[in-house]
Order: C-alpha cells, then structure tokens, then sequence
C-alpha cells in the first residue's frame, strides 16, 4: 500500500472519529452499517498466555488479518538500490510505554524495547523480502497471519523503565524512517505480559497414598493485608481461576473442618496444604500460588508464587510402583484352539486394584483385578504365526493409587489341520448322469474358526476333476463331470490357508455303469 493509501486511511479514521463525537453529543443513534464483504480482517494478536514464569516460559504469538499491503525501506532490510521494498511486520517481545508506536513517533529503547535477540522475528513475503524471514502468509482478501514461538525470560527483557509496561508488540517494517507517512498504524498493536512473582516458598513435608502434604510460607505482601487465598494448581492455569469454587489441586480452606483461609501477620503468611492422590499426576508441575481474598487470580492480584519439587521417592510414596506380568495358559497352541491369559498386577505398597488391558493380534480384552489377579479367555482365533501379546495396568480402583505398568508375553500359534468329508448322493450312477457329493469341513478347536470360502478340489485318482469353494459355513454341494464306465475312487482335497494346512478327505468308490 503507498504512503498516499496510508494518509487517506488515517484520515477516514479521523473523519470517523470525529463523526462519532458529534453524534454522541447530538442524542442521535446511527444504524449500523452492514460490512462489504471485500472489507479485509482486523489485524489482531492473540497469546498462548501472558502469565509467564520470570525464570523461562514458552509464548506462542499468532497474528491474523494484519495488512500486507505496506511497503518499507529497501535499505533498511540490505536490498538493492531500486529494489521491490520488503512487505511485512515485526513481532517483538519487550517493553512499551504509551508512546511507544512508531506511527505516532515512538522511539526504539525510549517509548518501547523490542531489540532483543531471541525475542523478535520479522515477518514477510519471502519473496519480496531481502532478508530471509519467516514466511507469513497470505489469505484470500490479501491479509496475512502468522505464527512464532518465543522462549521469554524476565531477565532477556530487564527492569521496566518509569511508565512501561511488559508487552508483545508488532510493527511495520519501515519503523525506522523518519517519515511518518510510510509507517503501518493498522499494523500496530499489542498485548501486555505479566512475570508472575516468585516470593514463596513450598516444601514438601508428607508423601504417602493419600497425597502430598506441602507447606508453604510466603513474604513481601502488601502492608495492611491480614488474609489470603492460597492453593496447589497445575502449573500455567493461573488463567482458568476466578474463586474458591474453582478445580484447585488443593485449596486453603476445608468448610468440613472449618480451616480458616491463611492469615497474613507483618507482610508474611505460612500455611499448609494436601494436595490429594486422587488429584495429582507425577507427569504434571504443580505451583503454590498465594492471592487476595475475594478476587481472582490475575497477575496484579497474585501476591507469591512457588514451584513445588517433587522427587522420584515421594511420587513413589504417592503412587507406589507396580510391576506386571502376563501368562498364557498355552504358549504354543493351534489355530482355534482355546486359550486364555493371566495378568499378575504387584507392588510393595498393597495389592494392586483397577484394570488391566489385554492386546493380542488386533484383539483387545479387558480385565479387572481381583487380588491383584485377572483372567481373560480368548474368543476369537488367533492368526497363525508368533505374536507378542501386551497388557497394560490403569489403577482405575479406589483407595491407594498405583503407577500404571506393561508386560508382553510371547505367543505362538501354529496352523490347524482342517477335518474334510464327503457323500455321494448316489454311489452307483450311469455314464449319463452327474456324480453329486455333499461336502462338509471343520477345523478342530473350540474358537469357531469356520472353513469359510476354502478351495476345494475334487480328484478322481489323481487327476483333477473339478475346482471350486466352500460356502461360508464352510460346506457345499458338488456336481463332478459325467464319468466312464467302471470303478473310481474319489476324494477332496481342501487347500491350504494362512491359518490352516491342506487337508484330503478318505477316499470313497462311486461305480458307473452303461446307461
């Protein structure tokens, strides 16, 4: 977009601004207008949070609707004399005060800081860009949006000067000229960040199967406060609380028991906490968060912050380990042979309860344990071959919560001999007529395992008389071609599978005689 575009949207703006106040003043209300469906998106930026631990935190910045119509310096970003100007955005994280946009004169380290390494990422069109950036892209109406990650620490950013404020922030690419027509004010916006405090501290004085017992003191609350709200949460929720009711890990006050809410005495508070089993999960960080009473946690209300340190032996005491086992009743067995498994769930802190899963071959079962023991039957036959079967243990039980825990176990399955007959429906024919057989196969085993849709062939000796399948129960009803006069020993033969062996049936006498 040329500077000439860029002064005409300012002025429309001013014109609008203006309009609105002499309306407001006038008593009148305007109908709203309703939106062209050319007109672009409204740049904005949104925040993964912007409560952020000061030691180091992960913020993710995804911007929409920004204008990619602006130009900028090519000087500025080392392109050639006469080349196309580079077309893009700053994300910046740093400080800003009031006056710090560059559309309106804001200065670089004296109205806003945003400089820093690791902490600011240039966004463009790559092909129109000098310098490499990353690659915004571009929608249908010509408006971009993009996306960048920054690892933030209070100490990157530094002390905030009189006046400023934390923020991420962005701004056009010609931020540095001296030209005020040239700048982006559509693309200017921001979003202010809070580092939470960190003036608590939070020990753990209890380990066992009903949970963690945390105490927690804390200092450098405000003069005159005498009451707190405290509580255990899952690191980075600090967002989602608004008052007691909310799903606290642990909350500063039992109405069973009447615990009072921690009091605050000379600046300085200390209480304890149990954070129960049933709420903890030893793959998750848990804070202590001390706030004012009555109000929700938001960064300005947030007195003292701790992490808690959990080690290896107390989550153990919390969550006692189990080991698994899985057996077999039969290792090695046949195709649709019967089989059934045995899971074994042990720990030294009790006996286990809960649920365990079985897995084989593409089969699952599910068992619930009783005295740390569980059987499953397989109902289905297992395809031929070597399998290793899983099984994986949930505590899912009441009282002592238990670490999950996996076994396998080897099984293997050999193909089965299927069981081939037949009848002749007449076992003395003319050569004028057709030999009718009724064949029937199964395959031995208790899992009903069906021959279904086998090959079957029809041998008069051992020549090949007729080819063709079993049904789906595993029978069929054969017509073999017409025969020559005199004796013929007959047989079937099912072929093999990739579950069962080749199979012949016992030979039978059909005689023929002159029609």
């Amino acid at each position: 977009m040329t500077a000439q575009n860029t002064r005409r949207k300012a002025a429309s703006g001013w014109l609008a601004t203006v309009t609105a106040a002499l309306v407001a003043l006038s008593g009148l209300a305007l109908a709203p207008t309703a939106a062209s469906a050319a007109d672009p998106a409204t740049p904005k930026i949104e925040l993964s949070t912007n409560l952020l631990d000061p030691a180091g935190d992960t913020l993710t910045v995804t911007g929409t609707g920004f204008d990619a119509g602006y130009v900028g310096l090519p000087v500025v970003y080392g392109c050639a004399n006469g080349a196309t100007a580079p077309k893009g955005v700053y994300v910046q994280v740093g400080w800003i005060k009031d006056t710090w946009r560059p559309s309106q004169g804001g200065a670089n380290n004296t109205d806003r800081k945003g400089n820093i390494s690791g902490l600011n990422t240039w966004f463009a069109d790559q092909d129109l860009n000098c310098r490499a950036p990353g690659k915004w892209t571009i929608a249908a109406d010509g408006t971009a949006s993009f996306t960048q990650t920054f690892t933030v620490t209070q100490a990157a950013i530094g002390a905030l000067p009189e006046g400023a404020r934390y923020a991420v922030f962005t701004h056009g690419g010609a931020a540095t000229s001296g030209d005020l027509s040239t700048q982006q004010p559509d693309n200017e916006l921001s979003a202010d960040i809070h580092f939470l405090p960190s003036k608590a501290n939070a020990s753990i004085s209890q380990a066992n199967g009903e949970g963690l017992k945390v105490d927690v003191s804390a200092t450098d609350i405000p003069a005159g406060v005498t009451g707190a709200y405290g509580a255990i949460i899952e690191k980075g929720t600090e967002a989602s609380l608004s008052d007691p009711s909310a799903d606290y890990v642990a909350f500063a006050y039992d109405p069973t028991s009447q615990t009072p809410f921690p009091t605050v005495a000379d600046g300085a508070t200390s209480f304890s906490l149990l954070a129960p089993a049933a709420k903890l999960d030893p793959a998750k960080e848990y804070v202590v968060l001390v706030w004012k009473q009555h109000a929700a946690a938001t960064p300005q209300n947030i007195y003292a912050r701790a992490a808690i340190t959990v080690t290896d032996d107390q989550w153990a005491a919390v969550f006692p380990a189990t080991a698994t086992a899985l057996k077999f009743s039969n290792a090695s067995s046949a195709y649709n042979a019967a089989n059934s498994a045995t899971v074994t769930v042990t720990s030294p802190g009790g006996t286990p309860t809960g649920k365990a899963t079985v897995k084989i071959a593409g089969q699952s079962y599910a068992v619930t344990l009783v005295g740390g023991k569980g059987t499953i039957k397989l109902a289905k036959p297992v395809s031929a071959g070597t399998h290793t079967a899983t099984v994986n243990y949930v505590n899912s039980g009441s009282g002592t919560l238990f670490t999950a825990s996996s076994a396998t176990a080897v099984v293997r399955v050999a193909k089965a001999t299927p069981k081939a007959a037949f009848k002749f429906a007449d076992s003395s024919i003319t050569t004028r007529q057709y030999a009718k057989l009724s064949v029937s196969t199964s395959i031995p085993g208790s899992l009903k395992a069906v021959a279904s849709k086998f090959t079957l062939k029809v041998y008069d000796g051992s020549k090949l008389i007729k080819t063709t399948k079993l049904d789906s129960r595993g029978k069929i009803t054969v017509k073999i071609p017409k025969l020559k006069k005199g004796t013929h020993k007959v047989k079937v033969r099912i072929s093999s599978t990739a579950n069962t062996n080749a199979a012949y049936s016992a030979v039978k006498t059909l005689k023929v005689a002159h029609s």
